[in-house]
């Protein structure tokens, strides 16, 4: 049985989801279909760790239990976020972009996910090829109705659809590895987000400085100065060698890494109810 653990904006039963993927079949008052509030993990480079933070962030979310959340890898080479998630689903996005219009149940819709041991469902399959900007829309909106929270693993900056889909989400989350030269290159991503069509993008960012051993390769006070200036929470995610391959789940990491996970899962949540783009299924 895991512990209360962690201090500060941490996730917990007691915080609010948007509607409307509530177990029942009402949305909650006051909130429209589609109110899915949808966080991008995007990585400064490819070795950040973006599919691990993207699955403690889903179990962060799923231990709320009253709620569905959905993961989604949208990586180029999709299948590493089911690998850690244990969700076994053939279907990615495009898949559900091509049935989307067909998609008018969540009993439809089901059949093309999976769902995890924690109560997490996936859209997981793996692709050979990244779904193009379109086919996401496509899909996230069909999934917005459904459910109230959704991650997407977006793989490294750079690519077409990462960089789509972390300017379009409802709040975008940094992945970096916690050396001198990740967090140069996250601050050079703030500063590129700002410079943007939407300059407030930067304040609704979290960044994930992930620990790759035990001495982190950078001071974690310098870090959090030079990235909180420029708009972003920063959360450092400690070193658990449990993190390197395999399954995730709350019970095989340790309890640091957990209390990273719901801390990042509040901040999360708190800055994509506070963003003011409309996002996926509200005809965003």
């Amino acid at each position: 049985m895991l512990r209360n653990r962690g201090a500060g904006r941490d996730f917990d039963r007691s915080d609010p989801l948007p509607g409307p993927g509530r177990a029942s079949a009402s949305p909650e008052a006051g909130l429209p279909v589609g109110a899915a509030r949808w966080v991008s993990v995007a990585g400064v480079c490819p070795a950040s760790g973006t599919t691990t933070v993207a699955a403690l962030l889903s179990l962060a979310y799923a231990a709320h239990r009253r709620f569905r959340i959905v993961a989604v890898d949208a990586h180029a080479v999709g299948g590493g976020l089911g690998a850690r998630l244990a969700t076994h689903s053939a279907t990615g996005v495009a898949e559900i972009a091509a049935a989307a219009g067909n998609l008018t149940s969540f009993g439809l819709l089901s059949s093309y996910l999976d769902q995890n041991a924690e109560g997490a469902w996936g859209v997981t399959g793996a692709a050979s090829a990244a779904p193009d900007a379109a086919q996401c829309r496509t899909a996230l909106a069909a999934l917005a109705g459904f459910f109230a929270v959704g991650v997407l693993d977006c793989g490294a900056i750079g690519e077409p659809t990462a960089d789509a889909l972390l300017e379009s989400a409802h709040a975008p989350l940094l992945v970096a590895p916690m050396t001198a030269e990740g967090v140069l290159a996250t601050a050079c991503v703030l500063d590129w987000l700002a410079a943007r069509r939407d300059t407030a993008t930067p304040r609704h960012c979290g960044v994930a400085l992930v620990s790759t051993s035990r001495r982190p390769g950078s001071d974690v006070g310098w870090a959090a100065r030079l990235l909180t200036g420029r708009g972003a929470r920063v959360i450092p995610v400690p070193y658990d060698p449990g993190l390197v391959a395999g399954r995730i789940s709350p019970s095989s990491v340790s309890d640091g890494v957990w209390a990273a996970a719901r801390r990042l899962g509040g901040e999360m949540l708190s800055r994509a109810a506070a963003e003011s783009q409309p996002g996926w299924g509200h005809g965003g």
